[in-house]
């Protein structure tokens, strides 16, 4: 038994290793073989309707863009912990529109099970998930792996190309649901290490001449470029939630507060950074943001965390309950 459990932590440092080392290569790839193309195309996109938007006859609309947390291998999955964080967001505020199918951690939104030759793997992988015996082994594998693409969107050498799939991708989203950026708001709400690419989407889509906010709940993300283009950065974290509150900034130190010149202390200056810790949640399993522990009050932590959502875009204006969006 002990010669088995040393050959799987050897499995996994080696998976982890190998993942490490090749995980920028599929940015390179898809950017030197059609991805500088396709952000072109897309940037000519984006500022032909911010020409036009202007005299369109319509109230502005909020449009709020998913980032789900790294356990996501699908573009159609949303972890079971947060699908009712979406659906009180959407009952609360039913004028928003909500746009999901969106695969965070591939810039073409190709996610693991579908869309790559390594496909048969992952689907492998994810049979394995309710495994008793072997689920922790499966999501270690794709955690790890999205963990690194995380980081390649955090790199300053490999973040600017990853970011620029990304946004292009979520501008496809918006167009399909009708998104007009001289008018609309936009709304990236990041979970996790979804806050990270989501910053790094920013850069490109606020640069371009969306009205953009981002919302990261326990957000681990770097002082992004991505911060400057935001007009509101919400950052909701709970507090016994180590990873968001202590790991983060020892990670990526620009989040530091005597940080010089980072743009995470730029938004802070300019009351661009609105800071707000939510509860006594952890960042996952029993207690956390998503979970069905109870807060003193007696709502469950994931309700409360839902109203700590809703708060915040009202507090920023985004939105009125029950009055629709605000202009």
């Amino acid at each position: 038994m002990i010669a088995i459990i040393e050959a799987l932590v050897v499995l996994v440092v080696a998976v982890a290793v190998i993942a490490w080392i090749s995980s920028p290569l599929e940015t390179l790839s898809w950017y030197a073989r059609r991805g500088a193309r396709q952000t072109r195309v897309a940037a000519e996109e984006f500022q032909a309707a911010l020409a036009t938007a202007p005299d369109a006859d319509r109230a502005p609309r909020v449009f709020i863009v998913y980032f789900s947390g790294i356990a996501a291998y699908d573009d159609d999955y949303v972890a079971r912990a947060e699908r009712p964080i979406l659906k009180r967001l959407q009952q609360t505020f039913p004028e928003i529109t909500l746009v999901e199918g969106l695969y965070p951690y591939a810039m073409e939104n190709r996610d693991l099970v579908d869309d790559r030759r390594s496909s048969p793997f992952w689907r492998w992988v994810v049979k394995r998930k309710r495994s008793k015996r072997w689920g922790w082994l499966s999501v270690t594998f794709i955690n790890l792996r999205n963990i690194f693409q995380v980081l390649v969107s955090a790199d300053a050498r490999y973040g600017p190309v990853y970011s620029a799939g990304i946004a292009q991708t979520t501008w496809t989203h918006l167009t399909r649901e009708g998104f007009l950026p001289g008018i609309d708001k936009l709304v990236l709400i990041g979970w996790s290490g979804g806050a990270q690419i989501a910053s790094g989407a920013a850069w490109y889509l606020g640069s371009a001449g969306a009205r953009l906010t981002l919302l990261n709940l326990g957000g681990i993300y770097t002082a992004d470029p991505g911060l400057e283009r935001a007009q509101k950065i919400i950052h909701l974290y709970g507090e016994k939630d180590w990873q968001c509150r202590w790991m983060a900034p020892v990670v990526f130190p620009k989040r530091r507060r005597w940080a010089r010149r980072s743009t995470w202390v730029n938004a802070r200056n300019e009351g661009r950074l609105v800071e707000r810790m939510i509860g006594p949640f952890k960042h996952i399993g029993p207690g956390s943001y998503l979970s069905s522990a109870r807060v003193p009050d007696g709502r469950t932590s994931s309700q409360a965390t839902s109203d700590a959502i809703a708060d915040a875009l009202v507090e920023v204006g985004l939105v009125t309950r029950g009055a629709g969006s605000s202009d």
